[in-house]
């Protein structure tokens, strides 16, 4: 567990006690600082509790008695309205920060050449963490890999010479903390999502784009320039490639899978009908341009994963990995759970399992990876629905809807002429789904890609995907084609 040092003798009243709140306040308490625990929900607040954590009687009282709140980065700082926690300690003037500021503190006041990269993304960033923590260490690069991933930061490993921290960042712990400053930062790219929380598109975007404010003053441990690595596939990325590209201070890449025109002096890697383009600067240990084909890598099929790879190529060269290394390090890589993970195939139908896919662009490029597809989708919606993914619709064999989103998809499958089916829920969407997928007999994917949060039937994806490959068990366990 990583020591925040400098906060030993701070009142810290820690809003949300999941994962990374209790990590924070048992980070916290280690050292010193006087922390009470609050959250609305009273089982997290006992669970709590029974870890060691001090709980408030009553949440307002404790925010009034500290001097600083640490929310965990579920909780709403503007959008739709502030947590009343959040408006006392604004009003009171107190310092709000979240779990990763503290992590950059603690790094900050280390003397090791510790390095870290920092992921970001709409879509890709748990498999693109991954996938860059894999090469690093089939590099023989001792790494340490959370964030939003799953690992609170406070819980990694303290810093020490040698060490690469790897961090999946959301925009709501890109909001908790104004003033990161990775080695290497990443943006693979911004669609809609959580606008519930940001407001708008162009605030959801500056959000993002805050991982790259204070980039400049990391310390050059490994790297003489820090390092940005930008997809400009969409328009938030452009907008950002052109407010970094005059800045000395910083080394930027760009990545793109378009025909993108960018200045000839400009460093990228390119991933063109199916071939990564290696653009960057020839070093020792590769002293030329290289092209690489990346065919034959199954566990990281689709274009969007290209720009995952595309991403932590990037990472790997800029480490002094070779290009030809880092090709074959991808071909032994197994994605997380629930991001195009393959289940089961039974008598020709392949079962895919996107539950990771919560809206509507990461449902589009599910689809574009397959043809024929039973397509399972819903819950709670995000303001772009599934407009992304119209331009895939002729892929679609039948749609089979589930939670909250039923209605509104109904409508805009109807409009467009994709059949589908009202569900009562995802196993039985999924046994409907593989039913007609089996009938059929012409193979085909039935696939989870709910272009939703699962908030409405799941505690999360994880819950939600977890639940579909155990209905696909009950499935492929029964004789025959009879699902």
């Amino acid at each position: 567990m990583l020591a925040p040092h400098s906060y030993s003798n701070r009142k810290v009243c820690i809003l949300g006690l999941g994962r990374s709140g209790c990590a924070s306040a048992l980070a916290l308490q280690q050292v010193g600082a006087q922390v009470t625990g609050w959250d609305d929900d009273p089982h997290r607040r006992r669970q709590a509790a029974r870890h060691g954590i001090a709980i408030a009687a009553d949440g307002r009282q404790a925010c009034a008695q500290a001097d600083m709140l640490l929310p965990a980065p579920g909780i709403p700082l503007t959008h739709p309205s502030p947590h009343p926690l959040v408006a006392q300690a604004r009003s009171a003037g107190m310092e709000i920060i979240g779990d990763v500021q503290l992590f950059q503190q603690v790094l900050d006041q280390q003397d090791t050449r510790a390095d870290w990269v920092a992921i970001t993304g709409t879509n890709g960033k748990s498999t693109t963490a991954s996938l860059t923590a894999h090469i690093l260490r089939a590099a023989n690069w001792q790494v340490a890999l959370g964030g939003n991933i799953g690992v609170p930061a406070l819980t990694l490993p303290p810093p020490e010479d040698g060490l690469v921290y790897v961090l999946e960042l959301s925009s709501f712990q890109i909001e908790l903390a104004p003033a990161l400053a990775p080695q290497i930062a990443v943006q693979l790219n911004v669609a809609a999502d959580h606008l519930d929380r940001h407001g708008s598109m162009s605030e959801y975007a500056a959000v993002k784009a805050g991982l790259f404010t204070h980039l400049h003053r990391a310390r050059r441990n490994r790297h003489p320039r820090p390092a940005a690595i930008v997809g400009v596939d969409d328009a938030p990325g452009r907008d950002l490639l052109a407010r970094l590209q005059h800045n000395p201070d910083i080394r930027l890449i760009a990545l793109a899978l378009e025909e993108a025109v960018l200045p000839p002096a400009l460093e990228s890697v390119r991933v063109y009908n199916g071939r990564l383009l290696d653009g960057m600067k020839p070093d020792a240990a590769q002293p030329q341009i290289g092209a690489y084909d990346l065919g034959g890598i199954d566990s990281l099929i689709g274009r969007h994963n290209h720009q995952n790879m595309a991403a932590a190529f990037a990472v790997g060269r800029l480490y002094g990995i070779p290009g030809a290394d880092i090709i074959r390090h991808f071909a032994g890589f197994t994605p997380p759970p629930h991001r195009m993970q393959p289940v089961a195939e039974h008598n020709g139908v392949n079962f895919v399992n996107d539950s990771k896919a919560t809206n509507g662009e990461a449902a589009a490029r599910s689809l574009e990876c397959f043809d024929r597809v039973h397509w399972i989708l819903g819950g709670i919606p995000k303001s772009d629905g599934i407009e992304p993914a119209r331009r895939f619709f002729g892929k679609v064999a039948r749609a089979y809807l589930i939670g909250a989103a039923q209605q509104q998809f109904a409508a805009v499958l109807q409009g467009a002429g994709v059949p589908y089916v009202l569900c009562d829920n995802l196993r039985a969407a999924t046994f409907a789904a593989a039913k007609d997928a089996l009938a059929a007999q012409q193979g085909g994917v039935v696939l989870l890609a709910p272009a939703c949060a699962s908030f409405d039937q799941f505690a999360d994806f994880t819950a939600r995907g977890d639940a579909f490959c155990a209905a696909v068990q009950e499935i492929t366990q029964q004789p025959g084609d009879a699902p």
